[in-house]
């Protein structure tokens, strides 16, 4: 990667990157201690929400498609401070968050005229039919 691309992948609000695109962010510098926001050549948006259920016992579950807005708009907002930037995003919701390109790809519209912006082409095939 160029030292200004960021990878823009989905994880869980305790920062469990074990899995699927959040576990191959790390590769890229994504920390364990950063759910939200940037952390080395990454930016996390959470997808699923961990529910500590005490003695060891954990679930996580998928966030609302309304949450998962949110924190799309989150990013959004972050990338208009960082035009310097390329951030390629990864099918944000679509993995183990079990979402639709059809229900998530919406969120992403306010990106489409973002040149520093790469969404993927799964995503715009929903936003540009």
């Amino acid at each position: 990667m160029k030292p200004n691309e960021y990878i823009v992948f989905p994880s869980n609000t305790a920062a469990i990157h074990g899995k699927g695109a959040a576990k191959d962010a790390v590769k890229f510098g994504a920390s364990r201690k950063v759910a939200q926001g940037f952390s080395g050549q990454t930016y996390a948006i959470p997808t699923r929400k961990f529910i500590n259920g005490g003695n060891g016992n954990y679930k996580i579950e998928t966030l609302s498609l309304f949450d998962i807005e949110w924190n799309v708009v989150k990013f959004l907002n972050a990338t208009t401070s960082h035009p310097q930037f390329t951030f390629l995003v990864t099918p944000i919701g679509c993995g183990l968050a079990g979402y639709l390109p059809s229900e998530i790809a919406p969120m992403f519209k306010f990106a489409i005229d973002k040149e520093h912006i790469h969404l993927p082409a799964s995503f715009w095939k929903i936003l540009i039919p």
